[in-house]
């Protein structure tokens, strides 16, 4: 029904897997058209329907998209954290970006 991080979605783009998810938290916010397809939560027969939608599609381009996208994950999600800690004027403290 959910998935608030969204790690299960991380992992099957970097299996090079095209992604189909509820429109529901934080497993949505990953979705890019080029890679997945998404449905209303709560809704099984839209739910089937994105998943037979996926018959129709180039499956081996969208899982090297969805690859791609996964690229430099790690370096983008601690520069996103130093941003929020120097927003926040704690990076200095954390070593997590250069003075902010």
């Amino acid at each position: 029904r959910w998935e608030a991080y969204g790690l299960v979605g991380l992992e099957a783009r970097a299996a090079a897997r095209p992604i189909v998810v509820s429109a529901v938290d934080g497993l949505c916010e990953q979705l890019a058209s080029n890679y997945g397809a998404t449905s209303p939560a709560g809704n099984p027969a839209q739910l089937a329907n994105a998943i037979l939608s996926m018959r129709e599609r180039d499956l081996a381009a969208m899982g090297a998209a969805a690859r791609q996208s996964t690229r430099n994950h790690y370096a983008r999600h601690l520069a996103a954290w130093g941003d929020l800690l120097c927003a926040q004027g704690n990076a200095h403290k954390h070593h997590l970006t250069p003075a902010c």
